[in-house]
C-alpha cells in the first residue's frame, strides 16, 4: 500500500507525508518547525532527537523563554536558563522556594526546599520553606542522625539535644552493656546544658583525658563510673585523688587583679547538711570576718583561720592519737578531750 503526502509548493518533497509503514513526517529539511496552536496528546511513548543530532530542545513559560531547555550538544537540562553548566542546572532571578522534594501523601511531613533570597544568598530547608541558615532542619522529633542505635556509635539531634553516643548502646533511654553519651540540651531542659556521661548499666569511665605521650600513663584526668575523680591517677580511691610522680601541689589564688581586698582562697568542710562545718583559708582584709565573709569575731584580716562555722570543737592529733582539743567555748585540753578551763593539761608541762 502506498503512502499519502501533501507537498509543498516548488516541487521541495513533500511538506507532510504519511508512509504505508504508520510513519508519518512534517518538512522535508532540517531546518523545518512543527508548530501547533492548541493541545497536542500522545497516546503512547514519544522520542525526540532519534538520530543523535545534536540539537536543543525548548519549553517557554509564561515569564520565562526557557521555564525547560535540554542542551542536545552537551546533553544537559536547565531550568529558567539557556545554558546549562550541569547535568541538572536551576537558575532563578526570583526570591523564594526554587525546588521542592515531598511525599503525596498529606501526612508526611518535612519536605525538603531550596531557597533563593533576596540578596542571592541560597539555603536549603528540611521541613522549613523559610530557612535561617544555610541549612536548616525544622522538627519536632528526631532531625538528624548518623549511624543508629543498633550499631552501637551514632551522632543524633532529637527535640533540640544533641546526642553521641559511643561503644554499644541500644536505646537513648538506657539498658544493659551501654556506653558514654555526650549531650547538648537547651538550657531549660532537665538533662542540663552540657552532659558527659555513661548509660545505666555501664561500668566504663564517663570521661577521660590524656595526653598524647601518656596513654594510661598517669598525666590523665579521669571521672570514673562511680564519680570519683582522678587526676593524674587513673583508678581513683576518692571523690577527688590527686597523684604525681614528682610533687603534689594544690594552688587556690584569689584576687588575681587585685582590686578587691576582700577576695580570699580557702577550703571549707562540712557534712550533715552543713550543720558541722570547717573553714581553712584567708580571711578578707576586712577584720572580724571568715573566710566566706561572715561576722567571725576576732579574726584577723588577711590572716590564715583554721576555725569551724558551728557549734564544734577542734581538735589536732599525731599518729591516730588526739592531742589537743579546742572546745567550742574556746577552753583547750592537751591530753584531754573534755578542757574545762581556759588551759587544761593532762600531763606534765616544762616551762624554761
Amino acid at each position: 500500500m502506498a503512502g499519502f503526502g501533501v507537498s509543498g509548493s516548488g516541487g521541495q518533497g513533500f511538506a507532510i507525508k504519511l508512509e504505508a509503514d504508520g510513519d508519518a513526517k512534517i518538512g522535508n529539511s532540517a531546518d523545518d518547525v512543527i508548530q501547533i496552536t492548541g493541545s497536542l496528546k500522545v497516546d503512547g511513548g514519544a522520542i525526540f532527537n532519534e538520530g543523535s543530532i545534536a540539537a536543543n530542545f525548548r519549553v517557554e513559560g509564561n515569564n520565562s523563554e526557557n521555564i525547560f531547555f535540554i542542551d542536545g550538544t552537551n546533553d544537559r537540562i536547565g531550568i529558567d536558563t539557556a545554558s546549562p553548566a550541569a547535568l541538572l542546572h536551576i537558575s532563578s532571578s526570583t526570591t523564594g522556594v526554587l525546588f521542592r522534594i515531598d511525599h503525596p501523601d498529606s501526612g508526611v511531613d518535612n519536605p525538603i526546599f531550596f531557597v533563593t533570597g533576596s540578596s542571592g544568598n541560597s539555603r536549603v530547608g528540611i521541613g522549613t520553606e523559610t530557612p535561617d541558615a544555610t541549612f536548616a532542619i525544622s522538627d519536632n522529633g528526631k532531625v538528624f542522625e548518623v549511624g543508629s542505635a543498633a550499631e552501637g556509635s551514632w551522632f543524633e539531634v532529637n527535640n533540640g539535644v544533641v546526642y553521641l553516643n559511643l561503644g554499644g548502646g541500644t536505646t537513648i533511654a538506657g539498658g544493659t552493656n551501654l556506653g558514654q553519651r555526650f549531650n547538648i540540651s537547651p538550657i531549660n531542659a532537665t538533662y542540663g546544658a552540657l552532659g558527659i556521661g555513661k548509660y545505666p548499666g555501664s561500668s566504663v569511665n564517663i570521661l577521660e583525658v590524656n595526653s598524647a605521650n601518656s596513654d594510661l600513663a598517669g598525666d590523665f584526668f579521669v571521672i570514673k563510673s562511680d564519680g570519683k575523680v582522678g587526676i593524674g591517677k587513673t583508678s581513683p580511691t576518692h571523690a577527688l585523688h590527686v597523684a604525681n610522680g614528682g610533687p603534689s601541689s594544690l594552688y587556690l589564688e584569689a584576687d588575681t587583679d587585685n582590686v578587691d581586698e576582700d577576695d580570699t582562697s580557702y577550703i571549707k568542710f562540712t557534712q550533715d547538711g552543713g550543720n558541722t562545718g570547717t573553714v581553712l583559708g584567708l580571711c578578707p582584709n576586712s577584720a572580724s570576718k571568715d573566710p566566706e565573709g561572715v561576722a567571725y569575731t576576732g579574726a584577723l584580716g588577711s590572716r590564715l583561720l583554721i576555725g569551724t562555722t558551728t557549734s564544734t570543737p577542734i581538735q589536732l592529733g599525731t599518729n591516730d592519737n588526739v592531742r589537743m582539743t579546742i572546745k567550742q567555748a574556746g577552753n583547750v585540753g592537751i591530753g584531754t578531750t573534755t578542757p574545762s578551763v581556759a588551759l587544761d593539761v593532762d600531763g606534765s608541762v616544762h616551762c624554761q
